[in-house]
């Protein structure tokens, strides 16, 4: 095989490593997920089908101030092509709503101006662009934060303007999804201790979060109510968190900008008021997967409890290598007498480890490409081609075993080990005149014209094209030294992924 042929293989062998690197494995990687299938008492019943996701956290100047403004940059750019490689992928599970737990930005509560925090919406909005699919929001402490000077006073209006109220409910296929600002709940709560107060002396604060979850459970007559909330439920406090969950477990703790979970006497509140409507939790903000179910205590009976889910981060940046997001499909008209664990199934869906690409994938192709690029330039191999080249050669000139017919000087055929018959001759040289020659004679001028402005085309575009796709290195001498020869070969050979990585990359932002 001649080198160039070779450098060729390499170029298409890498480009499609790169591809199914940058691309092909988010893809394959979230069609192995499925929706998950109905429980058997309500598998008869059509499903809608929820997609969770939670904690994207969108990088921006501030959010590693420890760092270099190149890395800083670098970081966002990375981050941000990783989310709208997984965005699309997840896309195309045709999910019919999507829920958002928090988390949107990672400094949207900081003090901006406000033209750099509608640049910095807009950046979030050209990543998770939902192609006409509902879109809900919930408040994360990175959103709207905690009482703190240094954040916005803004911070509840430009959520409310940009991404919806700070509490809601939502119908979908016969079920409520009470979406809460668990932020502010917290907040309040936090008060509330400081002040010695039990629940049931506490005042609301008017339009706060408690006040909305009571009218809420006064008002509401819904059988199935699926429970939204940013910060996780408090529980025991080395609670497990199940064999999804990649280290650790969930355990209480604050400070100034984060609270791991909620108050247990919120929390207990929570589940009481939504009995026995309430189906199923699910919540963020750890970033990592948990899964835990709460019991309670009802009435001197122990309850079944309820089941929460805390949702993986969607984001390479959040400190998990897998990052993931939640299917969630709902029984539509189901009866009341169904039970809640019969109404839903959710699975967990994982998403490819970028960081494990980027230090293990592409450094082991680089790798292998330098190990086999030297040894196509090694000694060894250049002596064993030569003597390749130089049989075919040989092969090539030497005398063919089978007669080989010639024209002689007057222009009739002949052979060197044969003879043919006058018969035979005189037949060949009747044979009609090829109909070819004849078209090719009676075409009109107009017609040549036109032949010969293609082949000019093809001269032009086509045949310079092939060229650069298939040969291995341009028509000048190769180098006679092996770092020259070595380092020409990388550079032809690397062009190409490189090429296939920017394609992408620019291909993923449209």
């Amino acid at each position: 095989m001649k080198h160039g042929h070779i450098i060729a293989a390499f170029r298409a062998v890498l480009s499609i490593a790169v591809l199914n690197l940058e691309y092909g494995i988010f893809f394959s990687t979230v069609m192995k997920c499925h929706w998950p299938t109905l429980p058997a008492r309500s598998a008869h019943l059509p499903a809608a089908h929820v997609l969770l996701i939670t904690d994207p956290q969108i990088l921006d100047r501030h959010s590693y101030p420890e760092r270099s403004s190149v890395l800083t940059y670098l970081s966002q750019v990375f981050t941000d092509l990783n989310m709208r490689k997984s965005w699309r992928a997840i896309l195309r599970k045709q999910p019919g709503v999507i829920f958002v737990l928090g988390d949107m930005m990672d400094n949207g509560r900081l003090a901006f101006e406000n033209d750099e925090y509608e640049q910095y919406y807009r950046r979030y909005q050209a990543i998770f662009n939902s192609n006409s699919i509902p879109q809900f929001f919930l408040p994360g402490n990175h959103d709207v934060g905690y009482a703190s000077p240094k954040f916005s006073h803004h911070v509840h209006s430009r959520f409310i303007t940009h991404f919806g109220p700070l509490n809601s409910n939502v119908q979908v296929a016969g079920h409520t999804f009470l979406l809460i600002d668990a932020p502010g709940l917290a907040e309040e709560d936090n008060e509330r201790t400081a002040a010695s107060l039990p629940l049931t002396n506490w005042h609301p604060k008017p339009n706060g979060t408690l006040e909305f979850v009571m009218n809420f459970s006064r008002e509401n007559n819904s059988t199935s109510i699926i429970l939204l909330t940013h910060i996780p439920l408090a529980r025991s406090q080395n609670a497990d968190c199940g064999p999804q969950r990649e280290r650790g477990t969930i355990r209480a703790g604050f400070g100034m900008d984060y609270q791991n979970t909620l108050g247990p006497d919120i929390s207990s509140f929570l589940l009481d008021i939504l009995h026995p409507a309430i189906t199923v939790a699910y919540s963020g903000d750890d970033h990592d997967y948990c899964e835990y179910t709460h019991p309670a205590l009802r009435n001197n009976e122990l309850d079944s409890g309820t089941r929460e889910v805390t949702v993986k981060s969607l984001s390479m940046a959040m400190g998990v290598r897998r990052p993931g997001f939640q299917l969630l499909s709902l029984a539509q008209d189901a009866p009341p007498s169904l039970r809640s664990s019969d109404k839903y199934a959710d699975t967990l869906c994982h998403l490819p480890d970028q960081l494990g690409i980027y230090l293990i994938g592409y450094p082991c192709v680089v790798i292998l490409s330098l190990l086999a690029i030297g040894w196509i330039n090694s000694p060894w191999f250049r002596s064993y081609t030569s003597r390749s080249d130089r049989k075919s050669v040989l092969t090539r000139w030497l005398p063919m075993s089978t007669s080989q017919p010639h024209v002689d000087h007057i222009g009739r055929r002949s052979s060197t080990t044969s003879t043919t018959s006058s018969d035979e001759y005189e037949d060949s040289n009747s044979l009609p005149r090829p109909v070819a020659a004849d078209r090719r004679s009676n075409d009109s001028p107009r017609t040549r014209n036109q032949r010969s402005c293609l082949g000019t085309v093809f001269q032009l575009i086509y045949r310079p094209t092939v060229w650069i796709l298939l040969s291995g290195t341009s028509r000048h001498p190769r180098p006679r030294r092996f770092w020259h020869r070595f380092l020409r070969d990388f550079r032809d050979v690397a062009i190409f992924p490189i090429g296939m990585f920017v394609a992408v990359a620019l291909w993923v932002s449209i």
